[in-house]
């Protein structure tokens, strides 16, 4: 089970909005992740890349695909890797994002999805941005 191994990695990846970086945290009752295949595998190879850009219908397809408001991610967003999420009261979602299909069923577009403490939007020992994906046509 894949939300299994992101426990037993200890790693969790979030995609938020860019403008969400005006607040000081991620998510007001807790910050939901996913495991790295759910986040990263749209982009195909990023090793070595910190800014992508992507176009407009690949972040509504991440937007359909991960239960987000459509045009969400439309203004640029960040993938951010939280290491330590068994310490972060991880568990499986029971409200805020109504097309979660329940703990074991996923996501609409397959991937995981789990909820920890609140992460702040500044980079730290646990949270650090991984990618920067700006939208375009």
């Amino acid at each position: 089970m894949r939300q299994e191994a992101m426990l037993q990695d200890n790693v969790g990846y979030n995609i938020s909005p860019t403008s969400w970086d005006a607040y000081p945290t991620i998510g007001r009752n807790g910050t939901f992740v996913s495991d790295r295949a759910g986040v990263i595998d749209y982009f195909g190879d990023v090793a070595g890349k910190t800014n992508i850009t992507v176009p407009a219908n690949t972040a509504s397809q991440i937007e359909a695909d991960m239960g987000l408001v459509p045009g969400t991610l439309q203004g640029g967003f960040k993938i951010r890797q939280v290491t330590g999420i068994q310490g972060m009261f991880a568990n499986s979602p029971m409200e805020g994002n109504q097309f979660f299909l329940g703990a074991g069923n996923h996501l609409p577009g397959g991937a995981p999805e789990m909820v920890i403490q609140s992460i702040p939007t500044v980079d730290n020992h646990a949270v650090q941005t991984i990618l920067k994906v700006k939208v375009g046509p």
